[in-house]
Formats: structure tokens, C-alpha cells, sequence
């Protein structure tokens, strides 16, 4: 479900999609690349057993930075966008931010991707 109070997330993630074979416009046509790349290039039985979590999978290929997707990936660069976002004020507030980050940008991919009806793949991928 999206929710306004996220929307500089949402957007956020949107605009750090991208590919170099094609031009993508839509949010729909984003996700599906995004969800096409993960799926051949992460999503196999092995990382399926490692971490059976959807989420904890897409938060685990986020953090190999992916060509399709380039987010923040510096301690101090996720930070400057929590403050940004107005959701970090404190030292403190922003150790949990820069700690749940990973977590979060996945958790707003699967959001984003129920909103649109864009399915994840149901068995994982075999070469």
C-alpha cells in the first residue's frame, strides 16, 4: 500500500532505477526491469534457502549494487538523505536510519510493486 508519508522514498527509488539498454518512463516499466534483473541476476535457489524473506533477498542484492539500481550506499551519504527526508534529527536517529536502510528501500520495492500489480517471480532462477 503506498502511503503519502513516504512518498520521498518511493520517489526516491524510482529515480534510481535506470537501464542502459532501454529508456524506462513509467513507474510500471522501472519495477519490472528492476524485478527482471534481480530475479536472473540474484534470485536462484541457493540465496532463495540463504534468505527465504523476499525482502531480505532484495535487501541483500541492493547491497551489491546492482547496475539497474545505484542508491546511496556511504554512511554518510544515507545519513545527509535521512536528514534530507526529515526523518533523521538526532546522532542517534541516524545509526538506525543508515542500519535499516538496506531494509527499508526493500521493503518500498515490494510496496511499489503491489501497488502496480508488478508479480515477483514464484520459483527461482535456473540457469
Amino acid at each position: 500500500m503506498i502511503q503519502k508519508r513516504y512518498q520521498d522514498q518511493y520517489d526516491y527509488i524510482l529515480s534510481r532505477i535506470s537501464s542502459e539498454d532501454e529508456v524506462l518512463t513509467t513507474p510500471e516499466e522501472k519495477l519490472r526491469h528492476f524485478i527482471n534483473k534481480f530475479h536472473r541476476e540474484y534470485d536462484n535457489e541457493e540465496r532463495r534457502k540463504m534468505w527465504p524473506n523476499r525482502q531480505e533477498r532484495i535487501a541483500q542484492y541492493l547491497q551489491g549494487l546492482p547496475s539497474c539500481c545505484s542508491v546511496a550506499y556511504g554512511t554518510w551519504h544515507i545519513g545527509n538523505i535521512g536528514e534530507e527526508w526529515g526523518i533523521v534529527n538526532t546522532e542517534k536517529q541516524k545509526d538506525r536510519f543508515v542500519k535499516n536502510w538496506w531494509n527499508m528501500l526493500a521493503f518500498r520495492i515490494i510496496q511499489l510493486c503491489e501497488h502496480y500489480g508488478i508479480e515477483f517471480p514464484s520459483k527461482a532462477y535456473r540457469k
